[in-house]
Order: structure tokens, then C-alpha cells, then sequence
């Protein structure tokens, strides 16, 4: 095994980076380009990038170096802000008023009705990192780095056309279907790997991530698509149009093609509210991406979306992990992705930090650990 850590001490991970993070330096673009130009998609786990000898630096092949990485600095406002006394409440305040926007949020009444609590603030990681997998996917195979392609994007896309087609526009603005009407879409969908309730089930514990808002009259059932889910369709359409296009059932292979990169785009606007301490707007984003994405991913994009990404996430929050070492993330992940073509994508949509550390730090660093 090529790891920095010994297997059974994974706890030394926070130890480590506190005693080697001032000597750690940012990666640079030129370094970042260079790795992803010469990481043909091997096995991460043999790839000669992310071995616990470390690297060689591409300006002296005589200086070794080991990469580390962590959930990107950016989110460290949103954690610090609802530390504050008053923060959360003054968040799910101004929620309420943004649902209160019927060209925004249609339905967004219906939200309320149920109501805006502090899970409302809870970023469910695991579901972001399989939309974050998905669109790396995507993203990957339109730069023609790999052949997946986050194929269950597509489909969550082809079940929101067809339901967008099927509903009716009720007095409130906002569109749903009957319950004849959606048990036939349910039904072609599910001949379609694609279980629609079964993934609203999964949804239930945690409201603003549901897709759908299951509404009982007494006579009859509405199903709705979330206001949220509506929302990030809206900004997903925006960017559309920055390419000269209109999303539509007949150009939908077209339009998945962009996924990935329409996908980042939300995620750069969400940090960008967040650095102008626009926590609500953050918040509303985020959830709208995880609402929109109906189907859970395959394993491999779960690798590279929920067992890396939220892996940082959850140490970041859990145990105050700011950067673990890249040879032992490569060795557990063991994708073929292609793992700093995976890293850059990440970084250029500002979701991760990533460092470079020399290996004699590294080395001194872990002996002093042993010694402790």
C-alpha cells in the first residue's frame, strides 16, 4: 500500500496536516495542467502521481513532493456565520421572503405551508457529492478525458421535460399533475431505470431536497415539482441560452452534454453569493441543485462525487480535517477517472483546496507523530 498514513491510524490525518500546513503551498494552474495533460486515466491506486515517495516537481526533479487536499476554504463563512447567535434565524427568515417570489419560486406557498426549520440550513453532502460525480462525469467526457458521461443526469433531465409536459398550471402559478397522469409517467419512467417514488421516499427526511411536494386535497393528489428543483431548472436554462440554445425534448441529448459544465456554473454562482455573505441565496442554490437531481449515480461517479468530495467535506466538519494526503485518498478511491483531471475540474469550480507539500515536511512531520 502507498500510503502517507498507516492504514489502521487514519486518525493521524489532523495531526498531520496542523504540523505540515505551513509549509504547504497552492497549487499552480501550470502544475495542475501539467498533471492533467500526462494522467492517461490509470488506476489512481498505480498511478506514479500519488505514491507516498511523492512527486516529482516539475521545475526540479530532484525535490519530491506530496499533494494534499481539502474541502475548498470557501465554505468556512457559511460554517462560521450559523456558529453566530440570531444567524440561523435570520437565514430561514429571509428564505421565507425568497419563497414568497412567484416568478422565481412557484409553489413556493406550498413550502411554507409546511414550513422553513433549521434543516433547511443542513447540507445533505452525500446527495451533492453524487451531483458533483455525475457532473464531473459529464464534464470529463466533454473534454474527452473518458468515456462515462454521467448518463443519470440525463435521464433525471428527460423526467423533468416529460413532467413539464404533462402538467397543468393551476390558479397559483405553479404546475402539477393529477394522480392518473403521474403513475403513467412514473410507470414509463420505471421501465426506464429510473424509480421516481422510490427516490421521492429517500427524499422525505429532508424537505428542501425533495423533488417533488406531494400535496392531498381530500379528493384528489397534486404532484408538484419543487420550487426549489424549478429554480435551479431556470438557472440551468439561463446558461443554456449563453450558448445560443433552448432546452427542449428534441435537442435533450444536446443539452446533456452540458451538464457538467452547467452544473459548476450554479455551483460558482452559490460560492459567489457566499463571498458577498449572501447566506440565503447560498443555501437556496445548493438545495435547488440536490432537489433537481432525481437518480442516484452509478459507483463510479459515487467514487469521485460522494466518497471524495463529501469524504473532505465530512472530515472538514466532523473533525476539523483541513487537507488529507492525496496518495491515500487515490489508494481508497482506486478510480480510473483519472485522478487530476478529477482534482482540476474540482478546483476550477472552487469546491476544493489543493496543496502541495515537500517531502521531507511530510516525512519529519509523521516521525514526530510516532514519537508523540
Amino acid at each position: 500500500m502507498s500510503r502517507i498514513l498507516p492504514f489502521k491510524k487514519p486518525s493521524w490525518d489532523y495531526e498531520l496536516w496542523k504540523k505540515v500546513s505551513n509549509y504547504s503551498m497552492l497549487i499552480t494552474e501550470e502544475d495542475i495542467e501539467f498533471l492533467s495533460l500526462r494522467d492517461n486515466g490509470e488506476s489512481s491506486a498505480k498511478s506514479t502521481f500519488w505514491k507516498k515517495e511523492g512527486r516529482e516537481s516539475r521545475l526540479d526533479g530532484r525535490i519530491k513532493i506530496i499533494d494534499f487536499i481539502g474541502l475548498s476554504k470557501s465554505f468556512d463563512t457559511w460554517f462560521t456565520y450559523l456558529e453566530l447567535p440570531g444567524s440561523k434565524e435570520r437565514i430561514i427568515e429571509e428564505i421565507q421572503i425568497k419563497l414568497t417570489n412567484k416568478n422565481h419560486y412557484p409553489g413556493g406557498e406550498h413550502l411554507l405551508n409546511i414550513g422553513i426549520n433549521e434543516d433547511w440550513l443542513d447540507i445533505d453532502w452525500g446527495l451533492l457529492g453524487r451531483i458533483i460525480g455525475s457532473a464531473i462525469a459529464n464534464e470529463g467526457n466533454r473534454r474527452r478525458w473518458w468515456v462515462h458521461s454521467g448518463r443519470d443526469a440525463k435521464i433525471s433531465n428527460d423526467f423533468w421535460l416529460d413532467l413539464n409536459e404533462k402538467t397543468i398550471r393551476r390558479s397559483g402559478g405553479y404546475q402539477s399533475l393529477d394522480h392518473d397522469d403521474w403513475k403513467d409517467l412514473v410507470n414509463y419512467f420505471i421501465q426506464h431505470n429510473l424509480d421516481v417514488e422510490s427516490e421521492i421516499s429517500r427524499g422525505l427526511g429532508h424537505g428542501p431536497t425533495n423533488p417533488i411536494i406531494v400535496r392531498n386535497l381530500g379528493n384528489e393528489i397534486e404532484y408538484t415539482m419543487s420550487p426549489l428543483a424549478h429554480r435551479n431548472r431556470e438557472r440551468m436554462r439561463e446558461r443554456y441560452r449563453e450558448h445560443g440554445k433552448e432546452e427542449s425534448k428534441k435537442n435533450a441529448d444536446e443539452y446533456a452534454k452540458f451538464h457538467g459544465e452547467l452544473t459548476f456554473s450554479i455551483i460558482k454562482t452559490a460560492i459567489e453569493a457566499l463571498k458577498k455573505n449572501k447566506y440565503a441565496e447560498f443555501i437556496l442554490i445548493i438545495q435547488g441543485l440536490c432537489a433537481n437531481h432525481i437518480m442516484r449515480t452509478q459507483l463510479s461517479q459515487q467514487k469521485i462525487g460522494m466518497h471524495l468530495f463529501s469524504n473532505l467535506a465530512i472530515r472538514r466538519l466532523t473533525r476539523g480535517v483541513e487537507a488529507l494526503p492525496l496518495p491515500d485518498i487515490a489508494q481508497e478511491l482506486d478510480t480510473g477517472f483519472g485522478m487530476s483531471r478529477v482534482l482540476s475540474i474540482l478546483h476550477d469550480a472552487e469546491l476544493i483546496d489543493w496543496y502541495t507539500v515537500e517531502i521531507e515536511h511530510v516525512n519529519n512531520a509523521l516521525k514526530n507523530i510516532k514519537d508523540m
